[in-house]
């Protein structure tokens, strides 16, 4: 016998412009109080922040007793790296491609159906590079790592070439082959 009224359900829908960045369930339950079966439910686009590595989606702590179900059928990913540049300098200071966000984290016992869904950790951003040759200066950028969003392309003045930023599925182009990576998907 279970009773209905014991559960909670939540449905995320928003893609896009709409995607939810940072995500806790808990929250998005209201911080209950008492003991229920929660069911949440992706449909939607669910990405991390640029520059911070925390994860897309967290699942908070729940109270004691509670069950908590996972059933994605869209996508959770953790937000691409930074590509790497190098600041117009002399010396040619390279920064690297940053790392890119964790998809999911789970802080409770969570029953997860990703049958129809993807949930994938932010590709890291590709490295910045130089030759400061005698004669001439050539800095290329690295490429966004894959997540949502996208890693942006670091810039620091004048540059050479220039990456791209990544996008929900795949790495940006870097400009001397220096691509940012793909999504680590589950």
């Amino acid at each position: 016998f279970y009773c209905k009224s014991l559960e909670q359900t939540y449905t995320w829908t928003g893609t896009g412009a709409n995607a939810g960045v940072n995500l806790n369930m808990f929250s998005l339950f209201g911080s209950p109080t008492q003991s229920k079966r929660f069911v949440f439910i992706n449909n939607g686009h669910i990405g991390g922040s640029i520059g911070s590595q925390g994860p897309a989606l967290t699942t908070g702590i729940f109270p004691a007793g509670s069950t908590l179900v996972f059933i994605n059928n869209g996508v959770v990913s953790g937000a691409g790296g930074s590509g790497g540049s190098i600041q117009q300098s002399p010396s040619g200071d390279i920064t690297h491609g940053q790392p890119g966000g964790p998809g999911f984290r789970a802080d409770f016992l969570t029953y997860i159906d990703n049958t129809n869904g993807v949930i994938q950790g932010g590709g890291g951003g590709g490295g910045g590079a130089a030759d400061l040759g005698a004669s001439n200066w050539y800095m290329v950028q690295g490429g966004g790592g894959a997540g949502i969003p996208g890693g942006p392309v670091t810039s620091y003045g004048w540059v050479t070439s220039a990456g791209a930023a990544g996008t929900m599925t795949a790495g940006g182009h870097g400009a001397s082959n220096n691509y940012g990576g793909n999504p680590a998907q589950s």
